[in-house]
């Protein structure tokens, strides 16, 4: 399950779940990186149950972010928003959101969407 309340930390993920999670994360960017992409995505934080990670450091300056998240039972689904994106999904990636071609090692992962709104700081409350 997920939750979003305002912090003290920028765009930052807490783990409130009894496992290990992995996080890709991706944001709007202000110039294409691909034809009309203007989303780009980074790959992985490993957050250990009890633990939190900032993916994005600054003032959140868009109203919607993407979030993958994975454990060792494998992706979690997506309720709600969502949209299908590459990930690399043994290595860390830091890519255009197009997936490469020819087809490489990356593989198409489901984001979650997730609204700030005018929050200029934001965590991302993981529960079981």
């Amino acid at each position: 399950m997920l939750s979003g309340t305002s912090a003290d930390a920028w765009f930052k993920v807490r783990n409130s779940t009894s496992r290990t999670v992995s996080i890709a994360f991706m944001t709007p960017i202000d110039n294409a990186c691909f034809a009309d992409v203007r989303w780009w995505i980074r790959g992985w934080w490993n957050i250990a149950p009890g633990q939190e990670a900032i993916v994005l450091g600054g003032d959140l300056e868009w109203v919607e972010y993407y979030v993958h998240i994975a454990d060792d039972r494998g992706p979690w689904g997506a309720a709600g928003p969502s949209v299908t994106r590459c990930v690399s999904p043994d290595l860390a990636f830091n890519i255009c959101a197009v997936c490469p071609r020819p087809p490489t090692t990356f593989v198409r992962r489901i984001f979650r969407k997730i609204e700030t709104g005018e929050a200029k700081n934001f965590t991302l409350n993981l529960t079981p």
